[in-house]
């Protein structure tokens, strides 16, 4: 005997058959966003590894005045020109693939700072292959063996070229073709990236009283050495404010390297490998630091290849008086090669941000450590006396409880200097690993984006997998339904 069942949910199978399908197809002829990336994106089993590639990097020339700030320019910064005459070093990483998806998945978790001296993967850097822009600004790397590239600018003398050095950067030869997105270049076009220089600057309290000491911090990122090693110049400069002046012997030095842990990046420098100076020059008092020979040599160490190192000077002003507005006003100047002396007036340098010392009220009633002393006794003459008052009469002195002079102030332990954060958080400055993100700091926020390198073919296979589940699915309930079919009969 034959009984018809519901059909209903019939349609609700072929449309499971049909999207399983339409997924599959999707898979294998769209590519996914994730390999529509300008560096990779085509299959890296059809890139020819018998061919060779080449690398242009175009260098533009960078005035650190219009760079950083300077106010004699009003802020508007001339056109950049080509810089002719920058040396690059493009290195190729031994152990990275680029044939394969496994080789662009380890290009993404490389970044140019694992490649500084002695880090963990710096022995991977092979031969050095040099190329000097020209007059167009353009350095040319030819015949290069096809592989992913640490590159880095050989840092001239910016009081020669007046530029800033361009960042490590990491490249892949081949890329993705910008126009079909899908086949490989293998001649690979970048601009290289200026390096900024950044400064910045705290106080210890957002409050001060006069006769009180109040902590600075000047936190400053650094040019890379020179090819041969050294920097020759780093000092920073602080105007005082006329209601304060630097406190001697209250200064500190620290090098902080950022790619370290933070019980680990700091490195207090020696008295002789700096020099704290106050100059006056037009009735301005000038705080000056800056680091002598030995002192550049051990920055120079630390800096070779690593950007996320930084100076930082800690030091004490003391508040003599209170300014007409109530608000002490600071900015200090970072001054490296390429700058000329500086003055007062014209302030050249890459400058901080203002920090701001807002004064306290007067109080209203006496602190507790002052005595006041008591009203005068009132004589029957004195027409001002009420006849209702009652004067208090002074006790008498005893021996064991001596007499408070009226101006005399009970001696107190003097308070703490407050402390300034090192380095000081803000936008360019490099924090060191495994220290809590202070408040003044942003979060770096994560774009949701990927990285070029990992842009590969190689991530359909996601959509590709999900498909064939769908199908699979689709095509377990089309036999389910053949069977039932051959049972009602």
């Amino acid at each position: 005997m034959r009984t018809d069942r519901p059909s209903t949910w019939r349609p609700v199978t072929a449309l499971f058959a049909v999207v399983a399908v339409a997924a599959i197809l999707l898979a294998l002829l769209v590519p996914t966003p994730a390999a529509a990336g300008p560096s990779a994106g085509g299959d890296p089993a059809l890139i020819d590894a018998s061919r060779t590639g080449e690398l242009r990097i175009t260098k533009a020339l960078g005035d650190p005045f219009t760079e950083y700030g300077d106010p004699q320019r009003g802020g508007e910064a001339p056109p950049k020109e080509p810089a002719a005459g920058a040396v690059f070093e493009a290195r190729r990483i031994d152990g990275v693939d680029l044939t394969t998806a496994d080789g662009w998945r380890e290009a993404e978790r490389l970044s140019a700072t694992d490649f500084i001296s002695d880090a963990p993967e710096s022995g991977r850097l092979g031969e050095a292959y040099e190329a000097t822009t020209g007059e167009d600004g353009v350095a040319v790397f030819t015949d290069l063996p096809l592989g992913l590239y640490h590159v880095t600018e050989q840092p001239g003398s910016a009081a020669e070229k007046n530029w800033s050095v361009a960042e490590p950067f990491i490249v892949a030869v081949p890329s993705t073709d910008a126009q079909s997105r899908s086949g490989w270049n293998y001649s690979v076009s970048v601009n290289a990236k200026d390096q900024k220089l950044t400064a910045r600057k705290a106080a210890g309290t957002h409050y001060g009283r006069p006769g009180q000491q109040l902590s600075y911090g000047i936190t400053a990122t650094v040019p890379a050495p020179y090819r041969d090693g050294t920097i020759s110049r780093v000092s920073i400069h602080d105007p005082l404010d006329p209601a304060s002046s630097h406190v001697t012997d209250s200064d500190k030095v620290i090098l902080v390297d950022a790619t370290k842990d933070w019980s680990e990046a700091s490195t207090y420098l020696d008295a002789g490998d700096f020099t704290v100076t106050v100059e006056e020059t037009g009735g301005q008092k000038v705080a000056r630091m800056d680091l002598t020979d030995s002192g550049l040599a051990r920055l120079a160490a630390l800096r070779a290849g690593n950007p996320q190192v930084t100076v930082n000077w800690v030091f004490t002003v003391l508040i003599e008086s209170v300014p007409a507005d109530k608000v002490l006003r600071n900015r200090g100047y970072l001054i490296v090669d390429g700058y000329p002396p500086f003055s007062p007036d014209t302030r050249p340098g890459v400058p901080t941000n203002e920090t701001r010392v807002r004064f306290e009220e007067e109080p209203t009633t006496p602190p507790e450590d002052t005595v006041t002393p008591e009203s005068p006794t009132p004589t029957p003459e004195d027409p001002s006396l009420s006849p209702t008052r009652t004067v208090p009469t002074p006790p008498e002195p005893t021996p064991e409880e001596p007499t408070l002079s009226p101006t005399r102030i009970d001696p107190t332990p003097p308070e703490p200097t407050p402390e300034v954060p090192v380095p000081v958080p803000g936008p360019g400055i490099p924090v060191p690993q495994g220290q809590p993100t202070p408040p003044a700091q942003t979060p770096a926020q994560d774009d949701g984006t990927r990285s070029d390198l990992a842009r590969t073919g190689a991530d359909s296979w996601r959509v590709i997998v999900l498909g064939a589940l769908l199908f699979l699915a689709g095509l377990l309930i089309l036999i389910r339904r053949r069977t039932e079919r051959n049972q009602q009969r």
